[in-house]
């Protein structure tokens, strides 16, 4: 029998990227039976981006404020349930599958992105 491709976890270069993507990797291998494999401190918020897009990593911890103002190209706003909605929606629509899932409801709370096809469950 054939394994599983594993899950590619990646992180931003900085400690707390670095220790949410460990978390989110100990989570899945906890929970599921997915091999993972990790990919940190690669670089930004652009290079994980890129990294996303472009099918290397399969999810990596981003911030929703980082992601609206950054990548989205978004103003600030106060409200941080719209700005949830707001990067939810638009990375669903310019991304497709490779979009946001909500861990927080809060602009600096992190926001896994992931390739929702290949999503790992509780």
């Amino acid at each position: 029998m054939r394994s599983a491709r594993p899950i590619v976890v990646g992180s931003k270069n900085f400690t707390e990227s670095d220790l949410l993507g460990e978390i989110v990797a100990q989570q899945i291998e906890r929970r599921t039976a997915l091999p993972v494999e990790r990919r940190f401190h690669l670089g930004g918020t652009f290079v994980c981006h890129q990294a996303i897009t472009s099918g290397q990593i399969d999810l990596y911890v981003e911030y929703t404020g980082t992601a609206y103002t950054a990548v989205l190209k978004r103003a600030p706003v106060a409200d941080r349930d719209s700005v949830y909605r707001r990067v939810a929606r638009d990375y669903a629509q310019r991304f497709g599958s490779r979009g946001a899932s909500r861990s927080a409801s809060t602009t600096r709370s992190p926001l896994p992105c992931g390739g929702a096809t290949r999503r790992a469950t509780a």
